[in-house]
Formats: C-alpha cells, sequence, structure tokens
C-alpha cells in the first residue's frame, strides 16, 4: 500500500502545533468532563494551559531564579572560605575540624603546604591526598619541626 502524500502546508501545521495524548486518572477526567461542559478535550485543555499559562512562566522562573540563587550562594560561600582560609588560616582550620567531628572523619589529619621545586622554582603542592603522604612526606615534616612547640607551650614549660 503507497505511503499517502501530504502538502507542505500540513507538516509545517504540525510541526508549529505538536499534538500529544494524555492518560488521566478517573478522577481527574471527571474533572476535566466537569470543567469543559461543551467544548471538546482539546479546547478544554488548550483553554486550561491559556488561563495557566503566566503561572506556568512564573512557576519557571521562580525556578530559574532559585537554581540562581544557589549557584550564587555557594559561590559566595565558597569565595568566603577561600578569605577565611587565606585571611585567618587557624579559624579555618577550628571550623575545618568541628566539620570533620560532625563527619566523624576518624584519623582525618588536612594538610596542605607548598615548597619550591629545585629545577624550575614553580610550586610543589602537597597535601593529604597525596600518594605519598603518610609513608615519605609526613615524617620528613615531622622530622624538620621535632623542636618547634606553639607559643602558648613555650610559656608553660618555661
Amino acid at each position: 500500500m503507497a505511503k499517502r502524500k501530504y502538502p507542505p502546508s500540513y507538516y509545517r501545521y504540525r510541526e508549529t502545533h505538536p499534538a500529544i495524548s494524555v492518560r488521566l486518572t478517573k478522577s481527574l477526567k471527571e474533572a476535566l468532563d466537569a470543567y469543559r461542559g461543551d467544548l471538546s478535550y482539546a479546547k478544554a485543555i488548550r483553554k486550561l494551559l491559556e488561563e495557566k499559562e503566566d503561572i506556568i512562566k512564573l512557576k519557571a522562573e521562580i525556578e530559574k531564579e532559585k537554581e540562581e540563587a544557589e549557584e550564587k550562594g555557594y559561590n559566595e560561600g565558597f569565595s568566603a572560605a577561600l578569605h577565611m582560609f587565606i585571611d585567618d588560616p587557624d579559624e579555618f582550620y577550628e571550623l575545618l575540624m568541628d566539620e570533620v567531628s560532625i563527619l566523624n572523619l576518624k584519623d582525618f589529619e588536612p594538610a596542605l603546604f607548598t615548597v619550591p621545586c629545585s629545577i624550575c622554582g614553580k610550586p610543589m603542592v602537597f597535601t593529604h591526598k597525596s600518594g605519598n603522604w603518610q609513608k615519605e612526606i609526613k615524617p620528613r615534616l615531622c622530622k624538620a619541626f621535632e623542636k618547634w612547640c606553639h607559643a602558648v607551650c613555650t610559656k608553660k614549660k618555661g
């Protein structure tokens, strides 16, 4: 059987007026029947959507603004944390360790320091996530700083 050919206007219309089908619960169908009166289902649904178009657009705008506000809040919070790390690393460390305690992370010791590369002079970054931290880097740091202590501890000792 040959496929029926349609004029180009048919295809343009279908492109600009997409069709949908909907499955409803029995109670929604009854509500739609009560709403539509003498209107066809298509006209009743179109009328409902036109009446609610502003609400639908407003909800979409609110959702977009909510997402933007969440992203802005995240970025501002992240920036504030970085500034705290730069301006007051002791307070940053205390807050970090409070969070570590809340998360119940056992044996977590944060670390971040840099030393210049002996060849190019650019910083080499070492953290608690560095692969050789526990076995090589941390023991060397402990050895290098074994005679160091807090100023308060020095006063207590003396």
